[in-house]
């Protein structure tokens, strides 16, 4: 069986079908997971005459799903994952990627500034760990036969085709591409936000630094703006974004699959990040 989720439901499409010579009149489907682990479920005559009414209904779903712009990663035994709506293969790769991002980020800090404010070098490091995974994710599974990524296309009877490996790595560059523009994007919005609050704080500092000694209130109100202006200009300080990052970030992606040799490690990414050409990261003060 294939197990697809579509409206939010989880529903059955055929795939293999065994009769239960032990059981007569009872139908054995099994199913496996990518480590080979096998299911058995057992469904009784009532239960497989009303799978089998509603198997129309089912292939119509299917139908629909992909006349959507539905993705299905597919791989031997039950991994199909459906993704209903306006999605294309790009799209759902895209989301992919941004998550495995998040992922990495999470990975190195828990602290919510940090994705955006992190250094260059290590902003560089991280996006180009994410293409990596991804990447090993991809080259991994056409290798080993258990990769298979469709995306709809009106010209087919189906309505939907089999993505060739090589259209899969091409929109994965150009996802990365989108990435990166997306992440410098935010950055710049967040810097933009910093340096408003930064003028915002330093003008409260000035206003209530004449009000001193007048209002216990005042002198606590002066003392937390006048520490949050600090705080705001010595994070503004530490930015070390250039303004080629985008450039810099993707000769290191051209080093990355130079010097991939089917594995993702430490050393794959460190060859990458000096291809970039970054300032080191600077250390805080003590």
């Amino acid at each position: 069986m294939r197990v697809l989720k579509y409206n939010g439901e989880y529903k059955l499409f055929p795939a293999t079908q065994t009769q239960n010579t032990e059981q007569p009149g009872r139908a054995e489907v099994s199913v496996k997971d990518r480590s080979e682990a096998s299911v058995s479920v057992e469904i009784s005559n009532e239960g497989w005459e009303k799978y089998c009414s509603s198997k129309a209904a089912d292939e119509a779903a299917m139908a629909d799903i992909m006349k959507s712009g539905c993705v299905l990663y597919d791989s031997p035994g039950l991994k199909v994952i459906g993704s209903p709506g306006h999605l294309s293969a790009s799209n759902l790769i895209y989301r992919s990627l941004n998550s495995t991002f998040n992922w990495v980020v999470r990975g190195k800090s828990n602290d919510s500034e940090y994705e955006l404010e992190m250094p260059a070098e290590d902003a560089a490091a991280t996006l180009l760990e994410a293409y990596a995974i991804m990447y090993d994710d991809i080259i991994r599974g056409y290798a080993e036969g258990t990769r298979t990524v469709y995306d709809t296309d009106e010209s087919q009877p189906e309505g939907y085709r089999i993505l060739t490996k090589e259209e899969e790595l091409k929109m994965l560059d150009d996802e990365f591409d989108n990435l990166v523009a997306g992440y410098l994007f935010r950055r710049d919005l967040h810097y933009k936000s910093m340096k408003t609050g930064l003028e915002m704080y330093q003008k409260l500092t000035i206003e209530f630094a004449g009000k001193r000694g007048r209002y216990a209130k005042w002198d606590e109100f002066y003392e937390k703006c006048k520490a949050k202006a600090e705080d705001l200009e010595k994070r503004l300080k530490k930015n070390d974004m250039p303004d080629d990052f985008g450039v810099k970030v993707m000769k290191g992606l051209t080093m990355l699959k130079k010097s991939y040799a089917g594995v993702v490690n430490d050393n794959l990414i460190q060859k990458a990040l000096d291809a970039c050409h970054l300032p080191a990261a600077q250390k805080d003060e003590e």
